[in-house]
């Protein structure tokens, strides 16, 4: 007898078909989800570009658009790169959206920046079955097309009052921009009674103001996030392979906190002429090469010196005796006589250095080693009138083996990375000297005195004074500095900073 079977419910079939919507979805997300993420990487990276051929196009052009587009070559260039990446702003498929200056972000309406939004639809795959329409991807840039407009870069990343502003006229040209790093709430310090004139202020951390006041000339003041990074670090060191030069791995600043760079490219000046020490009282020139000691003048010849209750010439711009020094084009490397002790090579009060006790120093495509101890550049008192320009590409020159003018373009000062001292140069006298002075890990303290005016190009360094010891009348730092980033060291180029 046959049987008869039984009736199904059929359970399984419509557990299997109420998986099948989960499984698909999840194969949706699996297939849609990895090709958007895939598609970001490419949006994100046309972007990038894009924005930064706009920024370069603000960059060549800054002298007469002061970063803006008024004829829209930047915005063409992004939407040709971006176009060339895939991505041809046809509406449909992709939308490229150029905005100079930028409208959101930290630099929002902040001119030399631009902003460049790339949309991409992607069309549904497994997704399809849950919706309609594509899936918009978008990525953002922004790009800075500024040059050389860094008047001031105090690299040290978490100390108190790393830029302490103190004078009465501190101005920094061509919309020059200070950069702070340091993540302190008082990290950029500025004294009653000081003023200054700049284009803007960028701080990663606070503003100290106790009384001085600011005239903005360009972006004026914003807190970033992102510190700038030391435009220098990537040129070789000049150093001395018979003395102890620092390493620059890992070093700690002027005030013990941990740089955050630790490399340090080297150059030896091993063949360059020794001319130990020299003492001039006369006119001459002078020759590059190592130095244990320049001395120029003498204390009983020179103008009055500075100091409080000191006396001060009334025409800065002219020494009134000692000798004319001219430096011919190269390095000057300074050393201490001896080698080792804190602060770096020579240590505090080492000696060597240059000594400017009156008269007057001169010269052309020039460039100074510090590789001594504390207050060995200018001794402290700088006693006469300075006028020297940084090196040039073409301004040729003695320099240290594999290395021309060119490599040390625009800088006129440099402090050996690993060199932590306190740097001071005080005078009554002008002193013109239009490029770049670096220390990494080192401080510069600098007072124009009396009626003097101190021409810099720019300062980049892990701590620094501006006319330390003002107290708002006649003597003491009561001069002028000017810096001209136009006339330093390149150093910034065309980079992303969102």
């Amino acid at each position: 007898m046959r049987r008869q079977s039984e009736k199904r419910p059929g359970i399984i079939a419509v557990l299997v078909a109420v998986s099948l919507i989960a499984v698909l979805g999840i194969v949706a997300i699996a297939l849609d989800g990895g090709l958007l993420l895939d598609d970001f990487r490419h949006v994100q990276a046309a972007a990038d570009a894009a924005a930064l051929a706009a920024a370069d196009d603000l960059f060549n052009n800054y002298a007469a658009n002061n970063g803006l587009d008024p004829n829209g070559t930047a915005k063409a260039s992004a939407l040709s790169t971006a176009a060339a990446n895939g991505y041809n702003n046809d509406g449909m498929t992709s939308i490229v959206t150029v905005n100079i200056p930028p409208q959101s972000g930290d630099f929002a309406g902040k001119a030399g920046h631009a902003e460049v939004l790339v949309q991409y639809n992607q069309k549904r795959g497994f997704s399809s079955i849950f919706g309609s329409g594509n899936l918009p991807v978008v990525a953002r840039a922004v790009a800075r097309g500024v040059p050389g407009n860094i008047g001031i870069l105090v690299l040290d990343p978490s100390i108190s009052d790393s830029a302490e502003l103190d004078g009465p006229n501190i101005i920094v040209q061509n919309q020059g921009q200070i950069f702070v790093n340091t993540s302190s709430s008082t990290g950029t310090w500025l004294n009653k009674g000081a003023h200054l004139t700049l284009g803007g202020m960028n701080l990663v951390g606070g503003l100290d103001n106790l009384g001085g006041t600011i005239t903005y000339t360009g972006s004026g003041l914003q807190y970033v996030t992102t510190a700038m990074t030391d435009p220098l670090k990537d040129i070789p060191e000049p150093t001395d392979p018979n003395i102890n030069v620092p390493s620059g791995g890992g070093q700690v600043g002027f005030n013990g906190s941990t740089l955050y760079d630790g490399y340090n490219p080297t150059v030896s000046i091993a063949g360059m002429p020794n001319y130990g020490s020299v003492t001039i009282t006369s006119d001459t020139t002078l020759q590059p090469g190592i130095y244990t000691g320049i001395t120029i003048g003498s204390s009983n010849s020179g103008g009055p010196g500075p100091g409080p209750g000191g006396s001060y010439p009334s025409d800065p711009s002219v020494s009134s005796s000692g000798p004319t020094v001219t430096l011919a084009p190269g390095l000057y490397y300074l050393e201490s006589p001896s080698s080792g002790g804190p602060g770096g090579p020579g240590g505090p009060g080492g000696g060597g250095g240059l000594s400017l006790l009156s008269g007057t120093l001169q010269g052309t495509g020039v460039m100074f080693v510090v590789a001594t101890g504390k207050d060995n550049f200018f001794n402290n008192n700088c006693n006469g009138v300075v006028n020297i320009t940084p090196p040039t590409p073409t301004s040729g020159g003695l320099w240290p083996a594999g290395t021309t003018s060119a490599t040390y373009n625009g800088i006129s000062v440099w402090i050996p990375r690993g060199n932590f001292s306190e740097y001071h140069v005080i005078g009554g006298y002008n002193l013109n000297m239009p490029g770049t002075w670096y220390a990494q890990g080192g401080e510069f303290d600098i007072r124009p005195c009396g009626n003097a005016t101190y021409q810099i190009g720019n300062y980049i360094c892990d701590q620094a004074e501006w006319g330390q010891g003002y107290n708002g009348s006649f003597g003491m730092s009561s001069g002028t500095f000017i810096m001209n980033p136009n006339t330093a060291a390149p150093n910034l180029r065309p980079t992303l900073v969102e």
